[in-house]
């Protein structure tokens, strides 16, 4: 489901604001609406600007994306509300989310208490019973603090040098910990790694005596954990004596787990809304690699005997089709899966049947947000019956039906220069030039079916191993074809460093095993085709022979 920013508010257990690219309030959910006191038809009928309704101070672009949360005071204008907060800004297409997690209470809490502590420290230079009324007061007091923090959503403990909890905590560590504190360390608690409690025990012991900057030494600590699938978010503190030397560590710690969760969902909401993108303008280009996927995967299933370097071509030529269309999440599933080495049928059994299953089910889905049908034979109009008819009409009745069945070879060759840019994005390079050169060519089914495995590995290789590093050479890439008699001929050139076949490769998520000059040239045995590569110092050139479909002439 493609969801935008007035939608997500609904799941935000905060108050929230969408507000667009011209600074305009789109809408607020209903924490907001009743906790500040603002009136919804306030901006239903008119462009209410976001500084005529809330200010934020130290924020001086609220359209700036930042993961982190930033603590800022603000003041609403139509109430005159005023408080302090951690305010989250995420971009969503065109859209803006700012979400503010009130932390006022918290503030005054701590103002609260140091003006007591003041007080105590003016009252303890008086007389016995000053002290005596003033430690009933403060134990009152002290009573009314725990009381609020037990009721904030956030666990606080203190700690000592030794890493050991003090008997001083909120009721809610039990519940976010999964544990009371009484008497464990703190690496127990929060269940650190056995060999890593050494860091641990010397980092608490240099927060302790601070002989660097507390805050510098405290970010070096754990600052998220998981505990029973709970994500805790973990602050220190310094616990100061009246001398101001650091005497323990204060830890607060809070259940962030809601928010976890509505950041991955907009992860996978966005990198779904990509590849939909992609389907949807290229629906002739993606049936071919439904089909690819489809007959790689049914070969994977089919064998009985572990062949490691067949297995590993095949999947291969899978992670490249996944590529095409931006199916991450698949690409790096099959990229795992080519690492699993001396294994049993049943281990590479199992694998594939979760790659099989987990195709399927993107396809499906793909399927459903388009409202196409799940089978594939039902999306695109049969070819051949489209033919048969073409060749029962004159002209030029029988060429319009012709040109539904088939697209331009040039125009689907530069089709691949999105798919080029988008691999150099990943790596942090740049593809200055893309062009694509050759006579008025049909690309019907048969051609796609043909050249798009060896597109997609070619130009995977040629960008992770060939394209210098932006900084470096301009890259660039020049595909010449032509048609001699019933033969199509391909020249892709490069200006990169070259693909040196003795040039060692480490293997990444993009290409590096090897395998992929291998899988063109049986691709081009299968055609009757050939290949030759040439390397010079200014690039490499890809020279490819093949027939052309019989049905095209």
């Amino acid at each position: 489901m493609n969801l935008n920013g007035e939608q997500i508010l609904e799941f935000i257990p905060e108050p929230a604001l969408v507000i667009n690219d011209a600074g305009i309030v789109v809408a607020a959910n209903e924490f907001f609406l009743s906790q500040y006191g603002v009136k919804r038809r306030l901006f239903l009928n008119t462009k209410l600007p976001i500084e005529e309704l809330i200010c934020f101070e130290n924020i001086d672009d609220v359209h700036l994306e930042d993961e982190a949360f930033k603590e800022t005071t603000f003041t609403v204008f139509p109430s005159a509300i005023t408080g302090s907060c951690l305010l989250g800004r995420r971009k969503i297409d065109d859209q803006y989310l700012l979400v503010l997690k009130d932390n006022s209470v918290e503030v005054q809490l701590h103002d609260k208490y140091q003006k007591q502590l003041d007080e105590l420290a003016e009252y303890s230079k008086g007389l016995e019973e000053k002290v005596k009324i003033r430690t009933r007061e403060l134990s009152e007091s002290n009573q009314y603090i725990s009381g609020m923090l037990d009721s904030l959503n956030q666990a606080i403990l203190v700690l000592n040098a030794e890493g050991m909890c003090l008997p001083h905590h909120t009721t809610n560590c039990a519940s976010i910990f999964k544990t009371p504190p009484n008497g464990k360390s703190f690496w127990d608690i929060i269940e650190y790694p056995e060999d890593e409690q050494p860091f641990l025990r010397r980092w608490i012991s240099h927060l302790i005596k601070e002989k660097i900057n507390f805050d510098d030494i405290a970010d070096l600590g754990p600052k998220i954990v998981i505990k029973n699938g709970t994500h805790i978010e973990l602050k220190y503190f310094p616990l100061r004596s009246e001398k101001l030397k650091a005497e323990g560590v204060v830890v607060v710690a809070r259940d962030i787990t809601r928010i976890v969760e509505l950041e991955e969902d907009l992860h996978t909401t966005e990198e779904f809304e990509k590849v939909l993108t992609k389907v949807a303008t290229n629906l002739f280009i993606y049936r071919s690699a439904i089909e690819e996927q489809e007959r790689s995967l049914k070969k994977l299933l089919a064998e009985t005997v572990v062949d490691e370097n067949k297995f590993k071509k095949i999947l291969h030529r899978l992670k490249g089709s996944y590529s095409l269309f931006s199916m991450h999440a698949l690409e790096k599933m099959t990229h795992q899966v080519e690492d699993l080495e001396h294994c049993e049928m049943p281990t590479w059994k199992s694998a594939f049947i979760i790659l099989s299953e987990e195709t399927k089910a993107l396809h499906a889905k793909l399927a459903n947000s388009l409202s196409l049908p799940p089978t594939i034979s039902h999306i695109w109009v049969d070819q051949q019956k489209i033919k048969t008819i073409a060749k029962k009409v004159p002209r030029p009745y029988s060429d319009e039906l012709l040109a539904i069945a088939t697209m331009a070879l040039t125009d689907y060759i530069n089709s691949f220069s999105v798919f080029v840019d988008e691999l150099c994005t990943q790596l942090n390079k740049k593809n200055h030039s893309f062009v694509v050169q050759g006579p008025d060519l049909p690309a019907d089914y048969q051609v796609i079916r043909s050249l798009q495995p060896i597109l997609t590995l070619y130009l995977r290789n040629v960008v992770d191993h060939g394209f210098w590093n932006e900084e470096e050479k301009n890259n660039s890439i020049s595909i010449i074809f032509n048609r001699v008699n019933k033969r199509l001929n391909i020249s892709i050139t490069d200006t990169g460093r070259g693909l040196r076949p003795k040039t060692e490769q480490t293997s990444n998520l993009i290409s590096g095993r090897g395998l992929g000059m291998q899988i063109i040239k049986e691709q081009l045995k299968d055609i009757n085709g050939f290949h030759e590569q040439t390397f010079t110092d200014n690039g490499c050139v890809l020279s490819m022979e093949m027939d052309w479909p019989e049905e095209e002439n």
